[in-house]
């Protein structure tokens, strides 16, 4: 059974509009703000493009639905574990059962005192939103903690993407809470069998990382004010 801690402060939910196919949050004042995932896709467009170009539409649209559905059920899955509210034995397909174990054996070992699971913050500062996947302790250091899953592992330069997101995560947490996060923590569940455990200190990702953040938000939101200018053009056409 994992122990729970209250958040100092209430975080209102936030509803989730798409514009464009791209996910925005809209925050309490009434603002669309971008999702943290849906910006930093643009540092892999350009790769995604040439493997959907290589593979073929048809076979890159199934390993994308594939993909995107292993996601959905290993992060339901994790969510509920860490609310105690997992019955295991309703884990039926054998890829869950195996990807879950692996991920079960870190999450008893390491984590703890958990403050939030797939929570909705945004950073004005940033002019970004997200859902976290953890907010909670990993060997008793206050950390964002994500769940990520893969055919099998990566090396640490090839996920500069998940740490830019979970140090805007970090980034989000403090500007609502006024509480700093240290560090962030990646697992990796991999269809291989293979369990990767990345972590990172919040300040060493911050002078690595936010001028990426920054500048890739930037160039979104010049996407979006195009797409807009069309629309106008358009319609007064």
């Amino acid at each position: 059974m994992f122990k729970h801690k209250k958040l100092s402060v209430d975080l209102p939910e936030l509803s989730i509009q798409y514009k464009w196919a791209k996910r925005f949050y809209e925050t309490p004042g009434g603002n669309l703000v971008p999702s943290v995932t849906t910006v930093l896709s643009l540092l892999d467009r350009e790769a995604i493009d040439a493997w959907r170009a290589r593979v073929g539409k048809e076979e890159a649209d199934r390993i994308a639905v594939y993909c995107r559905n292993r996601g959905n059920v290993f992060h339901e899955i994790a969510e509920q574990y860490l609310n105690n509210e997992l019955d295991e034995s309703e884990i039926i397909m054998p890829m869950f059962k195996e990807l879950f174990g692996l991920l079960k054996k870190e999450l008893d070992s390491h984590v703890d005192d958990i403050q939030a699971t797939e929570m909705c913050m945004w950073s004005d500062r940033l002019g970004l939103a997200g859902t976290t996947d953890c907010i909670g302790n990993y060997d008793s250091k206050l950390s964002v903690i994500d769940f990520k899953t893969s055919f099998r592992a990566k090396k640490e330069e090839w996920i500069a993407k998940y740490f830019a997101q979970c140090w805007a995560y970090a980034c989000m947490f403090q500007e609502r809470t006024g509480v700093q996060i240290n560090q962030v923590v990646i697992f990796i569940a991999c269809d291989d069998g293979t369990m990767q455990t990345f972590i990172q200190n919040s300040m060493d990702l911050k002078r690595k990382y936010v001028k990426l953040i920054i500048e890739t938000t930037a160039k979104f939101n010049e996407e979006i004010k195009e797409l807009e200018s069309q629309v106008k053009i358009g319609e007064l056409n």
